[in-house]
């Protein structure tokens, strides 16, 4: 988490955050370079996007839409959370993160 911190853009607005979420939220976000890790390790979908997170600056509503889970279907989130998708370990951190970056520009 350390190293989330130190490699976390500058803009992020630490007030009220918790610095081992946002740590960890940024090492998942800047920190990895396992390109796989987002895109599929099957050589046949290895470079498509696997999980798509939108956030409207303007309504403060954010949306997720995972290839597992359906590309037809936007899944809202809400406290970095989503309903009606069982998420890995690795995706609910994945999720949270773009929830805490994205959240945090209100």
């Amino acid at each position: 988490m350390e190293i989330g911190l130190r490699i976390a853009p500058d803009f992020i607005d630490m007030r009220g955050k918790d610095p081992n979420l946002v740590g960890l939220g940024s090492f998942i976000v800047n920190g990895q370079a396992d390109c796989n890790g987002c895109h599929g390790s099957d050589p046949a979908n290895e470079f498509l996007p696997r999980n798509n997170f939108v956030y409207d600056y303007q309504t403060h509503e954010a949306s997720v839409r995972m290839g597992d889970a359906g590309w037809e279907n936007a899944h809202r989130v809400v406290d970095g959370r989503v309903e009606g998708i069982i998420l890995t370990e690795s995706e609910a951190a994945w999720l949270r993160a773009c929830w805490l970056a994205a959240a945090d520009g209100r």
